[in-house]
């Protein structure tokens, strides 16, 4: 069996700064100001980076940030469930839905998440558009800051509920932060250029696998085979 560890944003869809929107409300609520400087991609980053980060910019030092980011996020998933439910441009990119239906079924493969974001708003976004259910476990922003780290967990996670040791990982991100996590673990990497960064800069990253999108569903499938 073959494990799929699939990232979220970008990747599986679009909510179009619906997350975004939700940190700023939660940051203006703890500290008085949502005007976030935008110095810096939030692409790729795990969402504990992001927070501490952007709490860094507005003055606080690293232990006041470090401090601030479990009520930070505790709030941020109160306004995240409700922009979500008012959201009407969340958006599927093209070819997921049938490709992870085609593989849900096919015992050659195992799906699980290996996401920055932090697990309750990683479930909230994908049971928003139904995608939740093929993912029973993964890797989330909550269990590492850094990203190759929490793939790691993602996948010792998958080996307990599929009990097996899988004979290859797949990492699936539009991001070189995917690229390069996925080759820290020793995974190969399908890069899809659908998302946060461009097909050049993935390419320059040399992944096993590029490509614009996951329409091509056969295709797919025969060459992660």
């Amino acid at each position: 069996m073959k494990l799929l560890l699939f990232d979220i944003d970008g990747t599986l869809i679009m909510t179009h700064g619906v997350g975004m929107r939700g940190l700023k409300e939660a940051m203006r609520e703890m500290v008085g100001t949502s005007q976030i400087r935008d110095l810096f991609s939030f692409a790729g980053l795990t969402d504990q980076v992001i927070a501490e980060r952007i709490l860094l910019q507005l003055g606080k030092s690293q232990e006041e940030a470090t401090a601030l980011v479990p009520e930070l996020f505790r709030r941020y998933l109160v306004y995240l469930r409700r922009f979500l439910a008012e959201a009407d441009h969340l958006e599927v990119l093209p070819g997921v839905r049938e490709l992870l239906s085609r593989l849900e079924v096919d015992p050659e493969f195992g799906l699980a998440l290996g996401t920055g974001n932090i697990e309750q708003g990683a479930r909230l976004k994908l049971e928003q558009v139904d995608l939740n259910r093929y993912f029973p476990v993964g890797g989330f922003g909550s269990d590492a800051r850094q990203r190759s780290e929490l793939l790691q967990v993602g996948v010792d996670r998958a080996r307990k509920h599929y009990q097996t040791h899988f004979s290859r990982v797949w990492v699936v991100g539009d991001t070189p932060h995917d690229i390069r996590a996925g080759r820290e673990i020793g995974a190969s990497v399908l890069a899809v250029a659908s998302g946060f960064a461009s097909r050049e800069s993935l390419a320059a990253e040399q992944p096993d696998l590029l490509l614009d999108n996951l329409v091509d569903v056969e295709g797919v499938v025969a060459a992660l085979e």
